[in-house]
């Protein structure tokens, strides 16, 4: 059973961080704010599987020694390089509990949602953070058309989690 009061307060202080206003949050942007988060937490927490037919990195050889981060860094303080090195750091994983999250809701986005497959595909694009260009290209939907979408959409969660 999911502790929904839990979830709609999380969502709430995320649309707060979202909402541009002032105002405050209605239950669809609650919702909004939560498909969003959940689109990014499961970018972060799973990675995608590993290839097939291709030799692992146990079968090949060993490369030699890898130069760390803070060794690039000490040459550049003693002049050896010019450019100071960039660090390709990877954002933190997230916690159980924003994948549990992350979980219920994408558990509710794929079962309770019944609007087409494009409409749901541009939804879901939006939420990933993709620009209604994008969506619109991906999907051939119109702008108005994603928009009524996104509404449909979060009206059927919350009918689904009995908010509405």
């Amino acid at each position: 059973m999911t502790d929904w009061s839990k979830l709609i307060r999380v969502g709430a202080d995320l649309a707060e961080e979202y909402n541009r206003s002032g105002t405050a949050p209605t239950n669809e942007a609650i919702m909004w704010a939560l498909l969003c988060d959940a689109a990014k937490v499961s970018s972060l927490a799973y990675s995608a599987p590993p290839r097939q037919d291709y030799p692992s990195k146990s079968t090949m050889p060993d490369a030699p020694d890898e130069i760390t981060v803070w060794q690039k860094i000490s040459a550049y303080l003693k002049g050896d390089l010019d450019e100071m090195p960039q660090d390709d750091a990877r954002p933190p994983r997230p916690s159980a509990e924003a994948i549990s999250r992350a979980e219920t809701v994408l558990h509710v986005w794929h079962h309770a949602v019944k609007i087409g497959r494009q409409h749901k595909r541009a939804v879901y694009i939006r939420a990933c953070g993709g620009k209604p260009g994008l969506a619109s290209r991906i999907t051939g939907l119109g702008t108005s058309e994603q928009k009524a979408a996104k509404r449909r959409a979060m009206n059927e969660m919350l009918r689904f989690a009995k908010l509405a």
